[in-house]
Parts: structure tokens; sequence; C-alpha cells
């Protein structure tokens, strides 16, 4: 396994550790009522948002020595100004036909915050520090929406460039240090998205559409 597969897995881990405690919080909730989401869902996305930064630090500096880049680098690590989870949900209470489909809207948008913190470490690192060329996206594509991402094989140089995900993305980032690095990420993880199944699904081609709109 590669040091990138290695730390996706890391933090898929986490994140399914932290929907165990989302579906116990369920059980409480039906005694406790709705407002036990708002207290209790920060508490958790805050726990697993900052274990999975200390995952992308340590992945971060343990890929700068193996690339052989010289000097002292230490990641970044911001504390992400809100959790949103107001928004999130209000966004799954009008969004869900049932129960089920609430509790499958809250689990994918818990998981996207506690993703993005990790992929936050790598990205604003890898523009902060001067001897990184940017980050890459890694993922195994299995949506077209980040499919046609990781098929550019871009390295993205602007801090003003969010890393696109949605609800139970399972992308991440990787730091670019030299042309080699690079070519080595591009081969295992572009290829893999070309040689993903033709099969397609509707939402998946609308948010290819609405990346492009605002970012092409």
């Amino acid at each position: 396994m590669t040091p990138y597969e290695a730390f996706r897995r890391a933090i898929r881990d986490l994140v399914t550790l932290a929907e165990s405690d989302i579906r116990d919080l369920w059980r409480l909730v039906k005694d406790a009522g709705p407002d036990a989401l708002h207290e209790l869902l920060p508490d958790i996305i805050d726990t697993y948002g900052s274990a999975a930064q200390s995952i992308a630090a340590d992945y971060y500096e343990d890929l700068r020595e193996t690339a052989g880049v010289a000097g002292r680098f230490a990641p970044i690590i911001e504390t992400p100004a809100t959790t949103g989870i107001g928004s999130l949900i209000g966004w799954a209470t009008a969004e869900a036909a049932s129960t089920e489909s609430f509790q499958s809207l809250i689990l994918g948008g818990v998981q996207q915050r506690i993703v993005n913190q990790s992929r936050d470490v790598v990205r604003l690192s890898s523009i902060a520090d001067p001897r990184a060329s940017g980050w890459m996206r890694i993922g195994s594509g299995k949506c077209d929406f980040c499919t046609m991402l990781i098929r550019r094989g871009a390295v993205y140089t602007k801090k003003s460039v969010d890393f696109a995900s949605h609800p139970t993305c399972g992308c991440n980032a990787a730091p670019a240090f030299n042309a080699e690095q690079i070519s080595a990420v591009r081969t295992e993880f572009v290829e893999s998205a070309r040689r993903r199944s033709e099969e397609t699904k509707a939402e998946d081609n609308k948010r290819v559409r609405e990346w492009i709109a605002s970012n092409l």
C-alpha cells in the first residue's frame, strides 16, 4: 500500500468511528429531542476533525521526508470557523423524505466536514511550504464528479482554490514536491480513474456541470 492509500484508509477508518458515534446519537435524540443534534454533532465533528488534522499533518511530514525535501516546515493546521451544523440539519430536514434518508444526509454531511479538515491541512500546507509546488487530488474516482477532477491530474497552486468535494466523497489531497513524485501520483490515481466503470448517475453529472460552471 502506498503512503497515499494508507492515508486515505486512515481517514476512512476515522470516519467509520465517527459514524458509529452518530448512530449511537440517534437513540439519544429519540429520547432527548432534535435539539440534541445541534448540541452534540459539533462535538463529534470537533473531536474527529482534530484527529483527521493530526493524521494529515503526520502524512504531510512523512511524504516530505520521503521525497527528500530539504529544510523544516510545520504543516498548517487551522481551526474551522464553524461546523455548519445548523445549515446541515436545515438542509437535511428540507431534503429528506424519511427518517432513514434524513440520517443518511446527516451522516454524509458530517463525514464531509471531518474529511475536509484533513484535506485543508494538506492543501494549505502545500501552498505555504516554499519547497512544494502545490497539491493534487487523489482518489479512486467512484463518481463522475471525482473522476473528472482526478483525470485532470492538476497541481493546484493558489490558496483560493478549495478542495471540491461532496458528502461521502472519498478523495483527498497529496502535496506535490518534485517531478518524479508528481508523476508517481498521476500514475497511481489518474490511471485508476480512467479504469473506472462507465456507469453514470444523474446526480454525479449534475455535480460535474456545477463544478465546471464555477471553476472553469
